[in-house]
C-alpha cells in the first residue's frame, strides 16, 4: 500500500521511488525530508493525494473492482500517513514510530 504512495512523493526529492524506499530502509520519511530541505507537510499532502490517485487509476484500468477501491479508502486509518512518515524500519520487517 505505500509504494503506490511514494511514487509523486519521490519526485519531491528528484529520485525514483525505489531510491526512497532504499532511503526509507534508514531514516524515517520526515527526517530525509528535512535533510533535503522539503517540507514535512508537502510530503503530508503528496503522499495521500498519490496514494488516492492510484487507487483511481487501478479502478479504471479494471484491476480493482469498486468495492475494493472503497474498502480500501475505509481501512486507511486516519493516522497512517503520520505514523509512516515519522517511522523507521525494524528488524522485522515493520516500522516503529519515532516520534
Amino acid at each position: 500500500m505505500i509504494m503506490p504512495a511514494l511514487v509523486d512523493v519521490a519526485k519531491l526529492f528528484n529520485i525514483s521511488s525505489d531510491a526512497l524506499w532504499a532511503k526509507l530502509e534508514t531514516v524515517s520519511l520526515a527526517s530525509f525530508a528535512q535533510s533535503q530541505n522539503v517540507s514535512v507537510s508537502q510530503v503530508k499532502d503528496t503522499m495521500p493525494n498519490s496514494f488516492k490517485q492510484q487507487l483511481a487509476d487501478a479502478l479504471k484500468a479494471g484491476k480493482i473492482t469498486q468495492a475494493q477501491h472503497d474498502q480500501i479508502l475505509k481501512d486507511i486509518p486516519a493516522d497512517f500517513i503520520d505514523g509512516f512518515i515519522n517511522s523507521v524500519p525494524n528488524p522485522n520487517g515493520s516500522r516503529k514510530k519515532v516520534k
